[in-house]
C-alpha cells in the first residue's frame, strides 16, 4: 500500500518554510501529483501549491506568534486515482518563535561560510521513489546498481538537480575491495551541506567544477536544533565514469 513514510518543515535559507516528504509503496509507474495544504490554529486548510517530485518552498507563511500553530499536510494522487494523505505536521511543536529564528540563523549562516569560504557548488541528484519504470541496468565497483533504476521495484531515475553549496572533505580516501574474485580502489570522502534538500541512502552529489559524481553511502547524520534540520554530513563514495550517471545533465554553470 502507498502511503507517506515521513513529511517534515522546516526554516531554509533565505527565508522560506521547507516541506519535504518521502513515499513508500509506489509501485505504479507513471506520475504522482502531490498537493501541499496549509492551515493555521486549527482553521480550514489552504491549498498552497502542487509538486510532481519530493519537495514544496513555502515563502508566504503566516507571521509567526506564540498563540498560533501552523499545521502542513500532503495529498499525494497516484497514476491510477489512487489519494493518500499524511498526517498533520506542526511547525513548531511548541511555539518557540526565538528558537525557530536561531535555527534559521544558523542555515543561513552555514550557507554564507560555504558560498564565500570553504565550499564547492553541487547539483543534488534526489532518487526519485515514484515515476517510470527504468529499463536499463548498469552496475558499478561498488557491487550495487547505480544507473537510473537505483530502487529495487523498478521505478527509477532522478529528480531534476538542485544546485547549493557543500563543503567536501580535502583529502579523499582510497581502500581496496573485493567483489567477485576482483580488487577495485573505492574512493571515499565526506560532504557536509546545508538542510535542503534532505539526502539519502544512494542520492547522488555532483562537483560542478570538476563533474566528480558521488553516491550517498548509508545514512546521512543530520545535525538538528530543537528537532529543525540545520546540517547534514555524509559518506560518499565516487561512481566510476562508466556509469549511467554521469549521463544525467547538470548546469555547471549553476
Amino acid at each position: 500500500m502507498i502511503k507517506f513514510d515521513w513529511v517534515r518543515v522546516w526554516p531554509s535559507y533565505p527565508l522560506k518554510y521547507t516541506v519535504q516528504w518521502d513515499v513508500i509503496g509506489a509501485g505504479v509507474p507513471g506520475t504522482y501529483n502531490f498537493d501541499v495544504y496549509r492551515s493555521c490554529a486549527g482553521g480550514d486548510w489552504e491549498k498552497l501549491g502542487s509538486s510532481t517530485t519530493y519537495t514544496y518552498e513555502d515563502y508566504d507563511s503566516p507571521t509567526m506568534s506564540r498563540s498560533i500553530q501552523i499545521y502542513y499536510k500532503v495529498v499525494g494522487l497516484s497514476p491510477i486515482g489512487e489519494t493518500f494523505t499524511s498526517d498533520k505536521v506542526i511547525l513548531f511543536e511548541k511555539p518557540e518563535k526565538r528558537i525557530f529564528l536561531m535555527a534559521q540563523e544558523m542555515v543561513r549562516r552555514e550557507a554564507l561560510q560555504y558560498e564565500k569560504y570553504n565550499g564547492v557548488r553541487v547539483a543534488v541528484l534526489k532518487r526519485r521513489e515514484t515515476g517510470e519504470v527504468c529499463t536499463t541496468t548498469t552496475h558499478s565497483v561498488l557491487g550495487e546498481s547505480v544507473c537510473e533504476n537505483p530502487t529495487g521495484d523498478g521505478i527509477g531515475g532522478y529528480c531534476d538537480p538542485v544546485y547549493t553549496w557543500a563543503r567536501l572533505h580535502p583529502h579523499p580516501r582510497t581502500r581496496k575491495q573485493s567483489i567477485d574474485m576482483a580488487t577495485n580502489d573505492i574512493t571515499e570522502t565526506q560532504v557536509t551541506l546545508s538542510n535542503y534538500p534532505l539526502i539519502k541512502h544512494k542520492d547522488v552529489i555532483v562537483e560542478l567544477h570538476n563533474n566528480n559524481r558521488w553516491n550517498v553511502k548509508g545514512v546521512p547524520q543530520v545535525t538538528e536544533m530543537k528537532r529543525y534540520p540545520v546540517q547534514q554530513t555524509a559518506i560518499l563514495g565516487l561512481l566510476e565514469r562508466s556509469s549511467k550517471i554521469y549521463d544525467i545533465e547538470v548546469d555547471k554553470d549553476a
